[in-house]
């Protein structure tokens, strides 16, 4: 049981709590949590003051009653008010609860509330509103006679009319397709205008719409699909989509139209390797630059190597990306973008030195750089939405720029939106820009700064496309220090885990510019786990073999450990658990498990295994405590307070199970009707 405390007299605490403000019990407990309570006042004063306890609203002196302590009016004074709102629908009725514009005394959930002499909304309400289900609709051939005299053209049409109070007879649904299902034909049937749904069509046959559609002479695809858009030149009996409608028998458009065009999966393409090799050959690095490419060399362009290659080779599994089609090393997309810009502005601005990415900084650790310009005292930074947008990158970014402009250097930050900027001499650019116009925003910043004249930017303006590619290629695809390498200097740095890697890889000048931030993304085709590129041997959890279930009970027995928060807080350090025993016991051996008393060997029982007193043994122990709400029962069994064989939610175990009142002896208040 609780220790003994002397705490302040209840209309004490209370006056307290008055001059707290406090709106609800939430709050409460989160002055409780904060550390905020006096210590003579409880942080559960209904079970302290239980005797005097009236309500949260009372201690607190909000003056709210918890619903299930209220007072309601009868359920026939609750419906004479409810009509006189003239309230048409349930939705309604909502919205006035929702607004707080109902008495104290008349409950939001009527229907549950009054469930007894409930006979629906619309007698509640007292409207002629009869739920759509409870509808009485004329015969499906009235419904009918009176839709076509509405003259409509479309089962659209019709929706779109439906939706207009007043519109429809109240006889006839919306939804006439479903209503009147046994009876339904089409929508060219029900509104009289002689449509046909697409499966009741009858169809030339594919030989005299094939015969039809060559007699038109078309040159193309393109053709057709515009051609089918103009009224009335399609004839009724062929379909604007054949290949739907003649199945086997349509084999490609080309054929259909008798242009001799083949459909892509028609061509004797190259094989997967051939045309990758082709690809990686053209130096390119980006989906966009492939459609370019393909835009400029369109008559030129290989019949053997398909424009689509992701579509033309998914389905032999062959295709694994753009990256790996164009041989480009898989860097953090930023970064590709990053270099591209770098080269696109050191075409127009000479004084930019590529070479230059660290700046030495008196009396401080030597920053690195996007973008510099030594000679103009000039550093550029491309913050991207993704790595820039959480509140410790801003303040990052914002203490870089200040260490650099007060070292004497001019700051320009390049911020994707939403980010905002920083300093004066930002600039903001949108989202998914090429690499060409995103340059001439720059580029017309800087010269408003005065690092650009207006002629370099309109000449390169002029040029259409950007200029630097072929160089920011090259460095894209050197980026990287060889995997062999990598392995080697990470291995020198003594790490042992991805844990450690991830906390030192953040750290400003302890990578260096060539080692990748994410390094089994990058060399995933040489290794696969941190094991491998750390040299410790260490699997993936997935990857590893585990001893026997018994074995590791046997050794879990042995550590002498008495409950499952203590077996988490020691798996999460490292070496005291070894390599073939897993820390997620419970889902490894999840075939043999039962609970952790069993595996622990405390002999503590799980509460799906527990032999419980039988309900009504244990109601009677639970009002022999004199308890008075649920809160107090929670209260006693987080004190530890129940015998072992009572469990803390009984309501979860006993079927018998009839509510906390009858549980603990309290009778429920009947609903007294209002004077």
């Amino acid at each position: 049981m609780m220790a003994k405390h002397k705490w302040r007299p209840f209309l004490d605490a209370r006056a307290w709590a008055h001059e707290q403000r406090l709106r609800s019990a939430t709050q409460w407990r989160e002055l409780h949590k904060q550390g905020a309570l006096p210590g003579d006042i409880p942080a559960t004063p209904y079970y302290v003051y239980r005797a005097q306890w009236k309500s949260w609203g009372d201690f607190l002196g909000t003056g709210y009653i918890a619903s299930q302590n209220r007072r309601y009016r009868s359920f026939e004074e609750a419906r004479k008010w409810a009509r006189g709102q003239g309230l048409k629908s349930n939705t309604e009725w909502l919205k006035l609860a929702a607004e707080k514009r109902l008495p104290e005394d008349i409950p939001t959930n009527v229907q549950q509330f009054y469930r007894s002499e409930w006979q629906g909304i619309a007698d509640f309400l007292g409207n002629n509103y009869v739920a759509t289900y409870n509808r009485k609709y004329r015969s499906f051939a009235l419904a009918r006679e009176w839709a076509r005299a509405q003259s409509l053209q479309s089962g659209t049409q019709w929706r779109e009319y439906s939706k207009q109070p007043g519109w429809l007879p109240r006889d006839i649904p919306a939804n006439v397709a479903s209503v009147y299902r046994s009876d339904w034909a089409s929508w060219g049937d029900f509104l009289g205008t002689g449509n046909v749904g697409p499966g009741r069509h009858h169809w030339r046959s594919f030989t005299d719409a094939r015969q039809w559609a060559r007699a038109q002479e078309l040159t193309s695809d393109a053709d057709w699909k515009r051609r089918i858009k103009q009224p009335g030149w399609l004839p009724t009996d062929i379909p604007a989509d054949p290949r739907k409608t003649y199945g086997a028998a349509f084999t490609s458009l080309g054929d259909f139209l008798g242009t001799g065009n083949l459909s892509s999966r028609e061509y004797n393409w190259r094989p997967f390797h051939e045309v990758q090799i082709w690809a990686q050959e053209k130096k390119i690095d980006s989906l966009t630059e492939w459609r370019e490419l393909v835009g400029a060399t369109k008559e030129a362009w290989p019949k053997d190597i398909p424009t689509n290659p992701d579509l033309v080779y998914r389905k032999s599994k062959e295709w694994k990306g753009w990256e790996d089609f164009l041989g480009v090393p898989r860097m953090a997309k930023r970064s590709k973008d990053e270099e591209r810009l770098r080269h696109e502005l050191a075409s127009v601005l000479p004084e930019i030195d590529l070479a230059t990415r660290n700046i030495p900084i008196v009396g401080a650790r030597t920053k690195n750089v996007d973008l510099c310009a030594p000679k103009l005292h000039l550093v550029i930074e491309f913050d991207g939405n993704y790595w820039h947008s959480a509140p410790e990158s801003e303040a990052r970014d914002k203490a870089k720029t200040q260490m650099l402009q007060e070292a004497g250097w001019t700051v320009v930050r390049i911020r994707e939106h939403p980010l905002g900027l920083i300093s004066s001499s930002d600039v903001q650019v949108p989202t998914k820009l090429t690499t060409f116009k995103r340059t001439v925003a720059v580029l017309k910043h800087l010269s408003k700064l005065g690092y650009v004249s207006q002629e370099a930017v309109a000449q390169y303006e002029a040029g259409g496309r950007s200029v630097g590619g072929a160089n920011a290629s090259s460095v894209i695809r050197e980026t990287w220090m060889s995997f062999e390498e990598a392995r080697v200097w990470v291995r020198a740095q003594g790490i042992k885990t991805q844990r450690q890697w991830i906390k030192l890889v953040n750290q400003e000048g302890w990578r260096p510019g060539n080692m990748p931030k994410y390094p089994l993304e990058v060399y995933r085709d040489r290794c696969a786990t941190w094991g491998e590129f750390l040299g410790t041997g260490r699997k993936a959890t997935f990857l590893r073999e585990y001893r026997t279930f018994e074995e590791a009970r046997k050794w879990a027995g042995a550590k002498q450990l008495k409950s499952r928060t203590e077996w988490v807080a020691l798996a999460k350090l490292e070496g005291w658990r070894p390599e073939d025993i897993p820390s997620n016991v419970r889902g490894v051996y999840k075939s043999e498990w039962t609970d952790w008393g069993d595996f622990l060997g405390t002999g503590n029982v799980a509460p799906g295994s527990h032999v419980w007193r039988p309900f009504m043994s244990a109601r009677q122990w639970a009002r022999e405590q004199q308890l008075s709400t649920r809160a107090d029962w929670h209260m006693l069994a987080r004190n530890k307070a129940l015998p072992q064989d009572i469990p803390a939610s009984p309501q979860t175990v006993y079927e018998e199970w009839a509510g906390w009142p009858d549980f603990l002896g309290k009778t429920i208040k009947k609903n007294s009707t209002t004077p």
